[in-house]
């Protein structure tokens, strides 16, 4: 059954009603509105495009890119209703809009390094599980709860993952803000059209409201989105200049940063201890088997020492073979126990190349000292020294600072 003129499926966060009443009198030239809200909304997604273009590593601004250039489509074809067939101007340019709110959730869960889930799809599945009831055809009002169904979905889904995220950046809590406000007019709009079913969009009363509401909500988003996608871009930049391209742990800068941070911090410790790690006869293990295998190895330290240290521990490579973690700990024993699991466990796992099978051992110098009042380049300094009397005694051990081999000393210092 054809779709009577004068009735037009719901659109977006708003609805859309007919454009003319049955009198032909303009009561709202929504046609305008969709013209511009397209336009708008495809030169967001053209520059989300180019963001992404330029850095490809982003795909949260991909799906954004695409989830703006579907919401015009479908905006487009919305307002061409009447002068196109109502499968695509109805059918199509809601399901078009729905599918860019999926593409925007899609987009945000990437931002927040969460995996895409079939749940997802859930605003598009309620979309096409309705249009084939007969009151699809029939009822302006069944369309508009189905619509607004189908999208409170969506923006429950959205603002479920910024919430979890809210304390990531200040552009998410606005997100957040906005995708519940969304979730309550859907909630609103669906329970005003069950109770008061209109005859078409133009003559409810909450139609002009709740198209107001949208189009401020959209402005929102476009704003907190862009600077979410800023302030990620941002934190993309700093990882790239503080990570060690062959290893993936944190350089020389990126150690600075971290102990910045975790300055005056005592939690998991009034101590901090340093280990200062060297791969024993690295230069041979290039020399024999060359810089490829010598590069392997490096990244398989760097992997096992990983595996023994704690998510707030801070461990990266200072240059060639050295490697150095500092540790929140509360006697040098602590620190000493931390730097012998790693040599053990290193000792353990011998990697095998296409070639050959490479052992690697490690030095390490161990040093302690208040965490809140000594700098950084003290605790290098003195656990480096340390270092350099492991290799002198052997290599393949564990040496202690002098003033921290006492372990009374180094808890009177804490």
């Amino acid at each position: 059954m054809r779709i009577r003129p004068a009735e037009v499926g719901a659109f977006g966060p708003a609805g859309a009603g007919g454009f003319i009443s049955a009198k032909g009198a303009a009561v709202l030239d929504l046609v305008t509105g969709f013209v511009v809200f397209s336009a708008v909304v495809a030169t967001v997604g053209g520059v989300l495009f180019h963001v992404w273009l330029r850095n490809r590593h982003h795909h949260g601004s991909l799906f954004w890119a695409a989830a703006f250039t579907v919401l015009a489509t479908g905006g487009l074809l919305i307002g061409a209703r009447g002068q196109i067939a109502d499968v695509f101007s109805i059918h199509l340019g809601n399901a078009l809009m729905l599918a860019g709110l999926v593409l925007l959730l899609c987009g945000i869960a990437r931002v927040n390094d969460e995996p895409l889930r079939p749940a997802f799809l859930l605003p598009l599945a309620i979309w096409l599980a309705g249009m084939p009831a007969p009151q699809f055809a029939d009822s302006v009002s069944f369309r508009m709860a189905l619509y607004h169904t189908a999208a409170l979905s969506a923006y429950t889904l959205i603002a479920t993952s910024l919430w979890r995220h809210r304390h990531r950046s200040p552009a998410q809590r606005v997100l957040f803000c906005l995708s519940a406000a969304s979730v309550a007019v859907s909630a609103v709009f669906i329970v005003s059209v069950v109770v008061w079913p209109p005859d078409d969009f133009l003559t409810y009363p909450l139609g002009p409201y709740v198209l107001v509401a949208g189009t401020v909500a959209l402005m929102g988003t476009v704003v907190a989105g862009a600077r979410l996608i800023s302030e990620d871009a941002d934190v993309s930049l700093v990882l790239l200049a503080e990570t060690d391209d062959l290893t993936g742990v944190l350089n020389r800068r990126g150690l600075a940063r971290r102990f910045a941070a975790q300055q005056g911090q005592r939690a998991g410790g009034a101590l901090a201890g340093v280990l200062m790690f060297d791969l024993d006869h690295f230069k041979s293990i290039n020399d024999i088997h060359g810089h490829a295998v010598g590069d392997a190895a490096l990244v398989h330290f760097a992997a096992v020492a990983r595996a023994h240290l704690r998510d707030e521990d801070i461990f990266g490579r200072l240059g060639g073979e050295e490697f150095c973690a500092i540790l929140a700990v509360s006697s040098v024993n602590e620190a000493f126990a931390v730097a012998e699991r790693i040599r053990s466990a290193l000792n353990a796992a011998p990697f095998v190349t296409a070639t050959c099978q490479i052992a690697p051992t490690v030095s390490t110098g161990v040093y302690v000292a208040p965490r809140d009042t000594v700098t950084l380049e003290a605790l290098l300094t003195a656990a480096d020294a340390a270092l350099y009397r492991a290799k002198s005694r052997g290599r393949d051990c564990i040496v202690a600072d002098a003033a921290c081999q006492a372990e009374d000393l180094c808890m009177a210092i804490g």
